[in-house]
């Protein structure tokens, strides 16, 4: 009896809990890494793993994401100098190794 609670507990956990991937990026220059997390679970980094969001967390994200975009879309200037920005971090990631050209 005890052993089938423990079995199913442990699956839960599984079902909350999941593995971060790590990812080399480039940031201002520097390499450091990046902590991916499936869709619907965010990084802790305390215990290093990710965890499921709240539905309302991930209502709020959601509706925050459609803002941005939004803003975003409106802001032609800033849309160059993320290009520019982003054309200098590649090149600086395929000097280091990190990225390819292909």
């Amino acid at each position: 009896m005890d052993q089938n609670i423990l079995e199913s507990l442990s699956n839960l956990v599984e079902l909350v809990e999941e593995r971060a991937i790590k990812k080399k990026v480039m940031r201002a220059g520097e390499m450091q890494i990046k902590m991916k997390c499936p869709s619907g679970f965010k990084y802790d980094k305390q215990s290093n793993n990710c965890i499921r969001m709240t539905s309302s967390e991930t209502r709020m994200r959601s509706k925050a994401a459609l803002k941005g975009a939004k803003i975003r879309s409106r802001d032609t200037f800033g849309q160059a100098q993320a290009l520019k920005k982003r054309k200098i971090t590649m090149r600086k990631g395929e000097q280091k190794g990190i990225y390819t050209k292909y």
